[in-house]
C-alpha cells in the first residue's frame, strides 16, 4: 500500500488519527494557556514607555512636552524656545519642575545603569539640555542617555522622595543649519515607587509567572514543530 508521500506504510487506524488529534490539541492549548497567563513584573518600578513614537521638542516644533503622571502633584515638562532676536538671539532646550510638587534632577547627563547615588552631581529644579547661537551650539548631541530626578509623593502620608530616569538624545547644531536646534527626544522614563534608588535604565525584572508563560510557549510551539515532522502521513485510500 501507497502513502501520499509515495513511500510504503501502513493504513492509519481511527485509533491512531483520534490520539494524534488528541495530542495536537494537547500542544494547541498548552501554547495558547501561556498567552492567557498574566504577564506581570515587579510593582516596584513603573515605566512610560514612548520609543515607538517618541517626541522631539525642538524652539521650531513641539516646544513643550509634560510629564504629568506620577503620582500626587509632582510634574515636570521638557520646553523649547527662543531668547533674543534673531541677530543675537539663542535657542535652547531644557527640563523644568512644572506644578506645585516637589521634583529636582541631578545637573548631569548620565549613561545607562548608574545609581542615584553614584552621581556626584548637585541638586536643581530646571537643568539646561542644550542651546545655538547663529555661529556656536553646546552641546554637539548625545543619543540614549539619561536624566536622574526625585520627587516627594504627595499621595503617600509623609510625601517620601522617588526616584526616577528620563532617557532622552539631544540633536544640536548653529541656528542658519534651518533645523530649529536643539532638539531633545524623550524615549522614555520611569520611577519606583518603593523608594529606592534605582539605576538609570533600569526596568522591572520579568516576573516567575512570566517567565513560566514564555516556557510553556515554547515548549507547546516546539512540540507542534515536531508533531508536524513525525506525524505518519494519512492513506488518502483510507
Amino acid at each position: 500500500m501507497k502513502t501520499s508521500n509515495g513511500k510504503t506504510g501502513a493504513a492509519r487506524q481511527p485509533a491512531e488519527r483520534a490520539s494524534d488529534n488528541t495530542r495536537l490539541a494537547s500542544l494547541l492549548a498548552l501554547a495558547t494557556g501561556a498567552l492567557a497567563m498574566p504577564q506581570t513584573g515587579s510593582a516596584d518600578i513603573i515605566v512610560t514607555d514612548l520609543s515607538n513614537n517618541p517626541p522631539t521638542v525642538s524652539p521650531g516644533g513641539l516646544t513643550a512636552f509634560p510629564v504629568a503622571n506620577l503620582p500626587g502633584n509632582a510634574a515636570f515638562a521638557f520646553v523649547a524656545g527662543r531668547t533674543g532676536n534673531s541677530v543675537s538671539g539663542t535657542n535652547f532646550a531644557q527640563v523644568q519642575k512644572s506644578g506645585t510638587g516637589y521634583v529636582q534632577f541631578k545637573r548631569a547627563i548620565n549613561p545607562a545603569d548608574v545609581r542615584w547615588n553614584q552621581i556626584p552631581a548637585s541638586l536643581a529644579t530646571g537643568l539646561g539640555l542644550g542651546t545655538a547661537k547663529s555661529s556656536d551650539h553646546n552641546p554637539a548631541g548625545y543619543t540614549d542617555q539619561y536624566l536622574a530626578f526625585e520627587f516627594k509623593d504627595s499621595s503617600k502620608a509623609g510625601d517620601p522622595l522617588r526616584y526616577g530616569w528620563v532617557e532622552i538624545s539631544v540633536f544640536n547644531g548653529d541656528i542658519p543649519t534651518g533645523q530649529d536646534f536643539p532638539q531633545v527626544t524623550i524615549s522614555e522614563w520611569a520611577y519606583d515607587d518603593s523608594g529606592a534608588q534605582l539605576a538609570t535604565g533600569e526596568v522591572p525584572e520579568p516576573s516567575s509567572m512570566a517567565l513560566l508563560a514564555l516556557g510553556a510557549l515554547t515548549l507547546g510551539a516546539r512540540g507542534l514543530r515536531s508533531w508536524r515532522r513525525h506525524r505518519p502521513v494519512a492513506n488518502p485510500s483510507v
